[in-house]
């Protein structure tokens, strides 16, 4: 049988996951989908799955029947106003990918593959990268995202999630550790989690500060 992995964002960031058949567009909220979720809570899936030839599945985003608003229009995005941030560690003590004073050859060979996963994976999740380059601290990269669609808040929210789960399972295939997402927009900064269609509405955000 053909499944999808189901992602349910979580009002503390965190995500539920778990998987349906391909033709499945509402099912229960069982397992780690159920946590924190009333009994009896039936999910329905939001817009087509994302597919990649890096992920052994494809990945849709799943919400609770109930909650459902008004959709908010995404405000127009100059080019380059979005932008997002990975950080990576070789372990879970939270290791760097490259130590401070290493010099640009490690740090482009060890990142070169990382660089094409994540640009093949954010133009499959409608977030094209316009460039991607080295993180500052070369803890990871950075990607500016390009011209993006007229759409809604949650649909663009929809997307970001989907594509930081599928950069997480990626780097978890290579060894690989994801330390921490950002989205950073209008020169804030916010965590690239389950809450992030607040930052997109313009709550939460915060100046971008960076160790």
């Amino acid at each position: 049988m053909e499944l999808v992995q189901w992602v349910v964002p979580r009002d503390d960031g965190t995500f539920g996951v778990g998987f349906a058949p391909a033709w499945s567009e509402r099912m229960p909220a069982v397992g780690t989908l159920a946590a924190g979720l009333p009994a009896g809570t039936m999910l329905r899936r939001r817009g087509a799955p994302l597919a990649s030839r890096h992920l052994p599945y494809p990945l849709a985003v799943g919400a609770p029947e109930e909650r459902t608003s008004e959709p908010q229009a995404m405000r127009a995005l100059k080019q380059g106003a979005l932008a997002l941030s990975l950080r990576f560690a070789v372990d879970v003590d939270g290791r760097a990918l490259v130590p401070a004073g290493a010099d640009d050859v490690r740090l482009a060979g060890l990142l070169a593959e990382l660089v094409r996963v994540v640009a093949d994976l954010a133009e499959a999740a409608g977030v094209p990268a316009a460039g991607i380059a080295p993180e500052r601290e070369r803890r990871g990269i950075e990607l500016v995202v390009g011209t993006l669609g007229a759409g809604t808040v949650t649909q663009l929210a929809d997307a970001l999630v989907l594509f930081r789960v599928a950069v997480e399972q990626c780097a978890q295939a290579r060894g690989l550790h994801l330390t921490e997402a950002m989205v950073l927009l209008d020169g804030k900064s916010a965590p690239l989690d389950a809450r992030v269609a607040r930052a997109l509405a313009g709550a939460g955000g915060k100046k971008k500060e960076r160790p």
